[in-house]
């Protein structure tokens, strides 16, 4: 397979959030090839949860990858486990989450992997991420810009708070 360019979502709303994103960053940086790009950190407002949460703190990063999907998603997952993610459940709170939202041009729809990502476009820490790494980003399938998802989506996204440190 022929080496992608991919972009991952890191968040995590428990114990030293920022530890965590960072321990996350140095681990990435052992499977992933150069160069690894990073958004600004935001914090964000937990989406579509029925407990009350603290804020996330979030960052998107980009770089390149030489092996399958599935390999990329079993790495992350592995790396989730070694930094205390015990949960893999939906809308929990959580140490470490690592996201697949984009891998090269593929669209992969199977019971363990969904690419795009489902929460790219709903998101918005997972847009404004990707667009401060570079807006001109096409999302595959949409085939529209970062740049121009933001723009057409802006009223609905604003409602989710963000605030960038």
């Amino acid at each position: 397979m022929q080496q992608g360019q991919v972009f991952l979502s890191l968040g995590s709303n428990c114990g030293d959030r920022l530890d965590y994103i960072l321990r996350m960053e140095q681990l990435l940086e052992q499977i992933l090839e150069p160069p690894l790009k990073k958004s600004r950190i935001m914090e964000t407002e937990p989406v579509d949860v029925t407990d009350k949460q603290q804020w996330y703190l979030n960052r998107i990063i980009g770089a390149y990858y030489s092996k399958s999907p599935t390999c990329l998603l079993k790495a992350t997952q592995e790396i989730e486990v070694a930094l205390g993610r015990v949960d893999k459940g939906t809308m929990k709170s959580r140490t470490a989450d690592i996201d697949i939202l984009l891998f090269g041009n593929e669209i992969l729809n199977s019971d363990i992997l969904t690419i795009p990502h489902r929460g790219i476009l709903t998101r918005r820490f997972n847009l404004e991420g990707l667009n401060d790494i570079d807006s001109s980003i096409v999302i595959p399938g949409l085939q529209k810009s970062v740049k121009e998802i933001l723009q057409s989506n802006i009223a609905d996204l604003q409602l989710q708070g963000i605030r960038y440190i």
